[in-house]
Formats: C-alpha cells, sequence, structure tokens
C-alpha cells in the first residue's frame, strides 16, 4: 500500500489466526484487536467485565481488573458447564469412556455446534485406531 507521500506501508494481509477447533471455549476472555490504534473488543467475556463495552486500548488496569476477576472465584455458569463438557471430550481414553461420561450432556453438545464437532472428531479418533 502506498502514501500520498509515496512512502510504502507494509501491512499484513490474509493471515489468520490458526488454533484448534474449540479452542476460544477454554480462554476466560477474548479480545479482537481491530485498529491499527491498538482499540479492542471482548468477542468472548465470561468474566463480564469487558461485556457491551465500547472499543478500548488494553492497559495496565485491563491486567488488574483481570487479576481481581480471577482472585474473586466468579465464573459465569454456562460457560463454566461448557468448559467441562470440552474437559470430559478432551480427556475420554475411550469410546466407551467418552460416551459413557458425555450422556448427561448430551443435549447441550447437541446444541453447540464447535463442541458437537469436538465430540464427533474425538469419537472419530478411536474407530481410527
Amino acid at each position: 500500500m502506498t502514501q500520498e507521500n509515496g512512502k510504502t506501508i507494509v501491512s499484513k494481509m490474509g493471515l489468520g489466526n490458526v488454533t484448534r477447533d474449540g479452542y476460544e471455549y477454554e480462554l476466560d476472555v477474548f479480545f479482537d484487536v481491530i485498529n491499527k490504534n491498538h482499540m479492542c473488543t471482548s468477542s468472548k467475556d465470561r468474566t463480564r467485565l469487558f461485556t457491551d463495552q465500547p472499543e478500548f486500548v488494553i492497559t495496565e488496569q485491563t491486567g488488574k481488573d483481570l487479576l481481581n476477576w480471577s482472585n474473586s472465584g466468579k465464573v459465569d455458569e454456562k460457560f463454566d458447564a461448557e468448559s467441562k463438557i470440552l474437559s470430559i471430550i478432551r480427556n475420554a481414553s475411550s469410546e466407551e469412556e467418552l460416551k459413557e461420561k458425555c450422556t448427561p450432556f448430551i443435549k447441550e453438545i447437541q446444541a453447540n455446534e464447535s463442541i458437537k464437532n469436538i465430540y464427533t472428531e474425538k469419537k472419530q479418533s478411536f474407530t481410527k485406531n
């Protein structure tokens, strides 16, 4: 890209984050940096500290707020349940264990496409071996 004064500006294009499917469910907060001024929004926030907040710059105070939340022991029950289900799926050592431990959560698994995909992949991994 070239500016009005003729100088060339290097910018990254077409490079997205590469993470495994369902990784975002393991996080308490996920910030999206949305511009070159380092403004961000929270696309996932089980802390409820940044929900419905306007764009902001992450500062030392942001870290202090997260530390205080972490030390408070408060959790969002919905996200806590999703984390528990994902942990059960990932730690299953056999197809039988997966089925047995996930049966109580089958409605939640079926209702969440990402968790459903992770469950299916784990189940298929046992049939491949």
